[in-house]
C-alpha cells in the first residue's frame, strides 16, 4: 500500500506542472522532437554550422565537444587531485550527421556518434587512475521526422525515457544535475576507521533516468500544445550484449506561460522479464525577467527485490552581466534511499557556477558537492568534490 501511494504521489507531482501549462499556455514554444528528447540538456547545436557537405539539399555535419576539468576530492582523510579529467556530466564526444532535403512535411537523418573520455571522473579514484584511449559507440541511428505523423527512430540511441529525469532550465546542468554523482563518480568512500571501502560514489547516487541508450525502435508523436508522447522497445548491446529487453513510455512537455518557461517529463520503463521497473520524472521552470529557476526531479526503481527512490531540487539564477554570455549560479540537494543497499541513505548538496562565452562556444564552470552515505552495516566519512573546467563545442 505504501509503495502504491508513493508512486501515485510521484506521478501527480511531475505531471501537475505540465498539465497546468496546457490549460494556461498563452505563448507556445515551438520545439522539434530532437529538442525535447536530447539525452543531455547541455548538448545543443553550436552557433556555427560545421557542414562538410551541402549538395542537392543533403547536409553532412561534423559536431562534438571537449569537456576537460580539474577535480579535487577530499574523502575525509586525504585529498587527491586529477587533471585533465573528462567531466562525466557530459563526456567528450564527436559525430557525423547526414540530413536529407525536406520532402513535403518529412525529412530523414542518419547519425553516428562516438564518445571519447580516456581519463574520466566516472572511474578515477584513490586507488586507480585508469586511462582508456578507446572510443565508445554512443549512437548509430536513423530517424524520420514528419510534422503530421511524428518521428520513427531505428538503431542505437536514446530510449523514450532517456533524459526524463534530467529536464533542467537552470543553465548549470553541465556541472550539477539530478545525477549528482557524475562529477566524482569513481571516488571511493572512506570508512570511519580510516580505511577505504569498495563503494564508489556512483554506486550510491543515481537518478534512475529511464533505460538510457539501447539498440531500439522508437516512436514520438507530433507535438500537441507542447506535449510529445514517446514509446520504445530496446536492448543493451553496447559495450556488451545484455539480456535486458525492455520497453518504456515518456511524456514530455515544453511551453512558455507568460513570463515563465516550463519544461517537464515523466516516464515509465520496464523489462519484459519484469525484473527492473522505473518511474521517473522532472520538471523545471524559469522566470525569464528575473532569471530565477526551480528544478525538481524524483524517481522510484524496483530491481532485485529492492525498491530505491530519491528526490532532487535545484534553485538557480542566471543573469546577463556580460555581453559575451550568460552567467548562471545554482544550489541543489539530493536525498536518496536504498540506492546501493537496503535502507541506506544518500545525501548531497551542491553549488554550481557556469559562465557562457557565446562566440567561443565555450562554457567555463565550477562545481562544489558534498557526499554523505549512511548504511546499516558500516559507517562512512563524508566526501567533498570540487571541479572546475571548460566545455568547448566544435
Amino acid at each position: 500500500m505504501k509503495r502504491a501511494v508513493h508512486r501515485t504521489a510521484l506521478l501527480a507531482f511531475i505531471a501537475a506542472g505540465a498539465w497546468h501549462g496546457a490549460a494556461f499556455a498563452d505563448d507556445p514554444v515551438t520545439l522539434s522532437t530532437e529538442d525535447l528528447v536530447d539525452d543531455e540538456a547541455v548538448v545543443k547545436q553550436g552557433v556555427r554550422a560545421r557542414r562538410l557537405l551541402q549538395e542537392a539539399g543533403f547536409s553532412l555535419r561534423f559536431y562534438g565537444h571537449l569537456n576537460k576539468a580539474f577535480l579535487s576530492y577530499d574523502d575525509g582523510a586525504s585529498t587527491r587531485s586529477y587533471f585533465p579529467v573528462d567531466n562525466w556530466g557530459s563526456e567528450s564526444r564527436f559525430g557525423l550527421q547526414l540530413k536529407s532535403p525536406q520532402y513535403e512535411d518529412w525529412q530523414w537523418t542518419g547519425k553516428v556518434e562516438l564518445g571519447w573520455a580516456p581519463y574520466s571522473t566516472r572511474v578515477v579514484n584513490q586507488n586507480d587512475n585508469p586511462v582508456d584511449w578507446d572510443t565508445n559507440l554512443r549512437k548509430a541511428e536513423f530517424y524520420v521526422v514528419s510534422e503530421t505523423w511524428g518521428t520513427v527512430w531505428l538503431g542505437q540511441g536514446s530510449m523514450a525515457s532517456d533524459g526524463s529525469a534530467e529536464v533542467d532550465l537552470s543553465n548549470t546542468a553541465l556541472v550539477g544535475q539530478s545525477r549528482v554523482g557524475r562529477i566524482a563518480g569513481g571516488q571511493l568512500f572512506r570508512l570511519a576507521d580510516g580505511s577505504l571501502s569498495g563503494i564508489e560514489v556512483k554506486d550510491t547516487f543515481e537518478n534512475m533516468d529511464g533505460f538510457g541508450r539501447r539498440l531500439r525502435v522508437r516512436y514520438d508523436t507530433p507535438s500537441w500544445n507542447g506535449f510529445i508522447l514517446s514509446g520504445s522497445i530496446g536492448e543493451t548491446v553496447v559495450p556488451e550484449p545484455t539480456d535486458n529487453l525492455g520497453w518504456d513510455l515518456a511524456l514530455r512537455y515544453a511551453q512558455k506561460l507568460g513570463q515563465v518557461s516550463i519544461s517537464g517529463a515523466i516516464a515509465y520503463s520496464q523489462t519484459f522479464a519484469g525484473d527492473d521497473t522505473i518511474i521517473d520524472g522532472s520538471v523545471s521552470a524559469l522566470h525569464n525577467p528575473s532569471g530565477v529557476s526551480l528544478t525538481l526531479a524524483a524517481a522510484e526503481r524496483q530491481k532485485s527485490d529492492r525498491t530505491s527512490r530519491y528526490a532532487y531540487g535545484k534553485l538557480g539564477y542566471q543573469v546577463d552581466w556580460f555581453e559575451f554570455g550568460k552567467t548562471a549560479f545554482s544550489v541543489d540537494a539530493y536525498l536518496g534511499n536504498s540506492i546501493n543497499s537496503d535502507d541506506d541513505v544518500s545525501r548531497s548538496w551542491g553549488f554550481q557556477f557556469v559562465q557562457d562565452v557565446k562566440d567561443w562556444e565555450t562554457k567555463f564552470y565550477v562545481g562544489v558537492r558534498s557526499y554523505r552515505y549512511e548504511a546499516t552495516d558500516a559507517s562512512y566519512r563524508d566526501g567533498l568534490a570540487v571541479i572546475t573546467g571548460a566545455f568547448v563545442k566544435f
